[in-house]
């Protein structure tokens, strides 16, 4: 069972004048306890800390965290109040349920979702009605993953590692689009994460590079990549520099900037035998020019309210 700690004097009214992340310190072990801050940071702006936070994902109005709750049963999705500390768990049937993101307009949740064999994205609001699985028509023996969400029309993208496809809310595929023919890349890893941006035109992602290994890290590692939905438009572009491996992207909805989970061959260090040490660090890239800075040393899995 998450627990959550509320900091006397740090708890908004539910309209918030700051932005708000969210995160997992990197060296919390396996017991993860999210945090939720203000742009300054756990020093001068923590608002809460959630034992057992993993997969931490803010509503866009910053006042609710969404967890995934490791049971015995398998994982399942929880939502946290930051105001008052209570938490619900969202009654969604499956093995694995876990991951989930909040719709644009703070509406709706999407998941991934494990049925029987094969991987899904489910939708569920969150006062926990109208559970579905998305993607009426694909074929029922191939894996779907949730990847991100289109923030022009407010409906979740998934992929097929082959694929893009953008859903509709009433379970329908709006359309598919090959990942060779949008990034030049021929597939992506089953956690990699693309948004579309409000414009409706250009898509964002994390994908896997096969020729930018980086040292001590077994495999390659991810880049951040902008394409345009118009295949006819012009070329993928790359917008993270080599050798910075970008992890568990997500746009902010303004869709000027993404923060991610990244890290160097700097930020690796031999351990003995095959024990790696190593730091993660939540980034933000500002899409305007591409410019990266550091949000917060030492954490993963990040989020970012409104």
């Amino acid at each position: 069972m998450s627990k959550v700690v509320l900091l006397a004097g740090l708890i908004s009214t539910p309209v918030l004048a700051e932005t708000r992340y969210a995160y997992v310190p990197y060296d919390a072990g396996e017991d993860h306890d999210a945090r939720v801050v203000t742009e300054k940071g756990e020093k001068e702006g923590l608002v809460a800390k959630v034992k057992g936070g993993n997969d931490p994902a803010l509503s866009p109005d910053g006042t609710q965290l969404l967890i995934t709750l490791f049971l015995k049963e398998g994982r399942k999705l929880a939502i946290v109040d930051l105001a008052t500390g209570e938490q619900r768990q969202l009654p969604i049937e499956g093995r694995e349920v876990y991951g989930g993101s909040w719709s644009p307009d703070g509406d709706l949740i999407a998941f991934h979702h494990l049925g029987a064999k094969h991987w899904k994205v489910g939708v569920i609001k969150p006062d926990g009605t109208g559970f579905r699985l998305l993607g009426d028509g694909l074929k029922a023996d191939e894996d779907l993953y949730l990847a991100g969400w289109n923030l022009k029309t407010g409906e979740p993208m998934a992929h097929d590692m082959k694929a893009l496809v953008q859903l509709k809310l009433d379970g329908a595929v709006a359309w598919s689009k090959g990942l060779q023919d949008l990034f030049g890349q021929p597939y992506a890893a089953s956690d990699c994460n693309f948004w579309v941006l409000p414009d409706g035109k250009t898509v964002v992602g994390n994908f896997v590079v096969m020729e930018d290994e980086i040292k001590d890290i077994q495999g390659p590692s991810n880049c951040l990549m902008k394409a345009d939905l118009d295949l006819e438009a012009g070329k993928p572009e790359r917008i993270s520099p080599k050798g910075l491996h970008v992890g568990q992207p997500v746009v902010s909805l303004d869709g000027k900037s993404v923060v991610f989970t990244g890290f160097t061959g700097d930020d690796i260090k031999k351990g003995e035998g095959d024990v790696v040490d190593m730091t993660m660090r939540v980034y933000r890239l500002k899409l305007e020019d591409n410019s990266i800075e550091t949000l917060f040393p030492n954490a993963w899995f990040p989020s970012v309210s409104r």
